[in-house]
């Protein structure tokens, strides 16, 4: 039969008897000698063994895959959650330095103030220090 040879030349599949045969197992054709040592009932009995050994070949298949699958699913899992750890480590370590960079910030706007007074207090004086060289300097003309 083509078709049957056709189904077997292409990727197994578990339920091809039934397509072939309606559900059930093969049965031998109509016509053909069952009762003795005759090369049909080889073909059909290697042709169940075939079927049989398909059909656990799809089932270790599926129970490989859905290992795998499991596996997959778990290493994805352990991924999520280490990612969301290291989002939350470095959310963390972001905020602890925005705080930093806030302190740092006000420390040296409290410094540049300081400065800026301490920079107009030598500017107030030495003006002062200008002032009194320059009256001391002309008393001196006004002596000679």
């Amino acid at each position: 039969r083509p078709e049957a040879l056709q189904a077997l030349s292409l990727t197994p599949r578990k339920d091809f008897s039934s397509e072939l045969c309606g559900g059930r197992s093969l049965p031998p054709p109509p016509g053909c000698d069952t009762s003795g040592a005759g090369g049909s009932t080889q073909l059909w009995d290697a042709l169940r063994d075939l079927e049989q050994r398909l059909e656990r070949e799809a089932e270790r298949r599926a129970a490989a895959q859905g290992e795998v699958l499991s596996v997959l699913s778990q290493s994805m899992q352990q991924l999520r959650s280490e990612q969301a750890r290291c989002n939350t480590d470095m959310e963390d370590r972001f905020r602890l330095e925005r705080r930093r960079f806030k302190q740092w910030s006000s420390e040296t706007q409290v410094l540049n103030a300081e400065h800026a007074k301490r920079a107009d207090a030598l500017e107030d004086r030495l003006d002062n220090l200008t002032k009194a060289l320059s009256m001391e300097h002309r008393e001196v003309l006004s002596l000679e």
